[in-house]
């Protein structure tokens, strides 16, 4: 499987299929982010979260994550609901991977998938997750095989892992 040779090969770690970067070693600092009802904990030296007009936008240093938030019932936020938004993006697409990441008593709901790129690359990242009778949804899509950097996968999921309510 493609996902685990990259693993290996970057010294990280596999999780339900999805690649994460290497965990790093010591303490750093974090910020705590609001966006809507839920926070995020980040190192506030590697990441920015800025509201604007629709929603909000969460950067790292090569990592951009779009954020909406809209009314909406917990069932219209699955993993096939974000797989079937992924495909909307990447009809192309290899394969797709779906999952649920539980933290903080939140459940993540994600979509990745394999754009059949040559190159080490990263994967695209749909996911959204439900709070207070609003729908998140969080869209990380750098574009395709040149512009998505290897591990963007791992980093874009370090960063949502942190999520949790107000």
């Amino acid at each position: 499987m493609r996902f685990m040779r990259t693993v290996v090969a970057a010294g990280g770690f596999c999780v339900a299929g999805f690649l994460a970067p290497p965990a790093s070693h010591g303490e750093e600092p974090t910020r705590r982010f609001t966006i809507g009802g839920l926070h995020l904990d980040l190192d506030p030296t590697q990441w920015t979260v800025e509201q604007n007009g629709e929603g909000w936008a969460i950067r790292g240093d090569k990592v951009h994550i779009d954020v909406v938030m809209h009314p909406g019932a917990a069932a219209l936020c699955s993993p096939a609901a974000m797989s079937e938004r992924a495909r909307l993006f990447h009809s192309h697409a290899w394969e797709f991977q779906e999952a649920t990441i539980e933290r903080h008593g939140r459940q993540l709901h994600v979509a990745t998938l394999d754009m059949g790129c040559r190159n080490w690359t990263g994967s695209p990242v749909f996911a959204c997750t439900a709070h207070a009778g609003n729908i998140y949804t969080f869209t990380a899509d750098a574009g395709g095989c040149r512009e998505t950097p290897p591990m963007y996968d791992g980093y874009v999921l370090e960063a949502l892992e942190t999520l949790s309510a107000q």
